[in-house]
């Protein structure tokens, strides 16, 4: 069994325990040690490790406070499946958005994506705010019957 901790490396075999260190000239000493001190060393490290997660747990509770519990509860941790979904997710909606009509197409993406109000769009497109809202409510039905 070799357990590697910090700048050491302890290992067991054959029923005898060492020791292996780097000294300042990167030489490698390995040194025989008793089963006693292997086994208080590991134990050492385990204890050691447990105070350390009780510490950041603790250190954690003493920076909550109503924004950090706020946060916490409104923007999780995505997880790597999450990201994953919303990756497949969005690569259909950007399929299903190129699929519509020229004008459903650009006034979806200027009314969703690049935030433009209608009243805007419709300047753009020197039509009516009533024709823009039109055309982006049938691209919306349009976009549901290609995605679902």
């Amino acid at each position: 069994m070799k357990y590697i901790i910090d700048t050491y490396t302890l290992e067991s075999l054959n029923s005898k325990y060492f020791i292996s260190f780097k000294d300042f000239l990167n030489n490698i000493h390995k040194l025989e040690i008793s089963k006693e001190v292997f086994d208080e060393y590991i134990n050492f490290k385990k204890i050691s490790k447990k105070i350390s997660n009780e510490f950041d747990r603790h250190i954690e509770h003493l920076y909550l406070n109503e924004n950090t519990l706020n946060h916490k509860v409104h923007y999780k941790e995505k997880t790597v499946e999450k990201n994953i979904i919303k990756n497949f997710e969005n690569n259909k909606l950007y399929q299903a958005i190129n699929l519509l009509p020229k004008n459903q197409k650009e006034r979806i993406i200027l009314y969703y994506f690049k935030n433009k109000s209608k009243k805007e769009i419709a300047k753009i497109d020197n039509c009516s705010i009533r024709a823009v809202q039109y055309s982006i409510d049938i691209g919306i039905k349009n976009l549901k019957k290609y995605i679902l």
